[in-house]
């Protein structure tokens, strides 16, 4: 025992010491594990933040995202569509009497499914119209809603809903650069992509710099949040062989969103 006592008076200082030395290695310890857990709250924190305020923005919209929102829709003056017209898309095009477009979901109820597309498609003026909504191997007859009455868009609807569509998520008003998305079906190609950006806006008009062409007219433009922000309806087009207007591929001209949201409001389509 003495000299255990003796061992430990001699060697006091680096007892004490190497005490501290554990000690301190336990509460550094102890501050790095309250540390690290403080973190990860702020972590959770920070991500149910970006959550709950859309903090977090989406690149682009993708591809079956904008698929999903777009419909094909044929439209004929004085005929009905037979089986063998239907299995080319260019026929179609090519036939003076039926045509085909675009259009973007709107609103889906338990009953009815809403489409915005143009004047045009659903075939305004024209006589005797027939339209009719592509669904897969199928075709589903639609009826005009309304006629916008200063701008290239109408609203047109069909019994049930299409397998894999779904309405818009919202309307936004975009500026001029911003990036734009579009699936539409140029010529009868069914879901073809492009994008772009907003090059002008003048009156009820954008002015895209989007690659679109005939059967892109009643596509939905949309944002990078997947907001629809105008409706194609024509070319920028120029002189071509022997005065022949062509198209210029490079530009297309889009209805505003806030017409399109004056437009669906009215008719109870569309609310904040």
């Amino acid at each position: 025992m003495t000299k255990i006592l003796t061992w430990i008076e001699t060697n006091a200082l680096k007892i004490v010491f190497v005490a501290l030395i554990i000690l301190s290695v336990f509460l550094t310890g102890l501050v790095i594990c309250r540390i690290q857990k403080e973190i990860n709250n702020l972590e959770t924190a920070f991500i149910k933040a970006q959550k709950d305020n859309s903090i977090v923005k989406k690149i682009k919209p993708t591809y079956d995202e904008l698929k999903s929102h777009s419909v094909f829709i044929i439209g004929c003056s004085g005929k009905t569509l037979n089986d063998k017209s239907l299995k080319s898309p260019i026929n179609i095009e090519d036939d003076g009497t039926c045509w085909s477009g675009t259009g973007a979901i709107i609103k889906i109820t338990d009953t009815e499914t809403y489409v915005l597309t143009n004047n045009h498609v659903v075939g305004k003026d024209e006589k005797n119209v027939i339209l009719y909504v592509e669904n897969e191997q199928q075709h589903i007859q639609a009826t005009v809603v309304k006629y916008h009455d200063f701008v290239d868009a109408a609203v047109m609807k069909f019994q049930g809903r299409l397998k894999g569509k779904t309405p818009i998520p919202g309307i936004a008003t975009p500026d001029i650069q911003d990036s734009v998305y579009v699936v539409g079906n140029p010529l009868g190609v069914r879901n073809v992509y492009s994008e772009g950006v907003v090059a002008g806006v003048e009156d009820a008009s954008m002015l895209l710099q989007v690659p679109c062409i005939y059967g892109n007219s009643g596509s939905g433009v949309f944002d990078k949040d997947g907001n629809l922000v105008g409706l194609i309806y024509a070319l920028e087009t120029y002189g071509g062989f022997l005065g022949i207007p062509e198209a210029r591929i490079t530009h297309a001209l889009a209805v505003d969103s806030i017409d399109i949201k004056i437009f669906l409001q009215d008719l109870k389509l569309y609310a904040e």
